[in-house]
């Protein structure tokens, strides 16, 4: 008698989970309006740069997620681990500066969900420091963005420059 209860438990098991697969595979994908959620980001990103170009740094994280999975890299390395390490390094920096101005160049944006959404930018950036000290960036961003609370924001990101290849 065990061993029937075991054969027909075990063949109940095996369609259950036959049953599951099938309808995992025929589970219906999320549906968003790709179109409209790469014109939100583009258009948050915008609003950044018009931001940095009117305001300069100051408030800027208002543009950045407050949530433990941020982080923002610069050339390679984990600059900022963390939105407080960024706030305290622009808060550093800020005295410094006199004026920035933002360019964008080239723009792409991808939706990846409803919530998610890739960015890349190729922009130009001149800082004017209050010492009359000129920086100039020529380079590219990507953020990955998340919608949090019906606004996009800038969940983590990579800013690099260009350099020539080698040396």
């Amino acid at each position: 008698m065990p061993m029937k209860n075991l054969t027909y438990s075990n063949t109940i098991l095996v369609l259950s989970l036959l049953l599951g697969m099938g309808c995992a595979e025929n589970t219906p994908k999320e549906v968003f309006d790709s179109e409209q959620i790469e014109s939100e980001v583009e258009g948050v990103f915008k609003a950044y740069v018009n931001h940095v170009n009117l305001k300069g740094l100051e408030a800027v994280d208002t543009f950045f997620i407050d949530d433990e999975r941020f982080y923002w890299v610069e050339d390679g390395v984990i600059q900022y681990p963390d939105k407080a390490s960024l706030v305290s390094g622009l808060k550093e920096f800020m005295p410094q500066v006199d004026s920035v101005q933002m360019e964008i160049i080239d723009t792409e944006a991808n939706a990846i969900s409803g919530r998610h959404a890739s960015f890349f930018v190729r922009f130009k950036e001149d800082i004017i420091l209050k010492s009359g000290y000129k920086i100039s960036l020529d380079g590219a961003i990507t953020i990955l963005f998340e919608k949090n609370n019906g606004s996009w924001k800038f969940l983590n990101g990579h800013s690099s420059i260009k350099k020539p290849r080698g040396g």
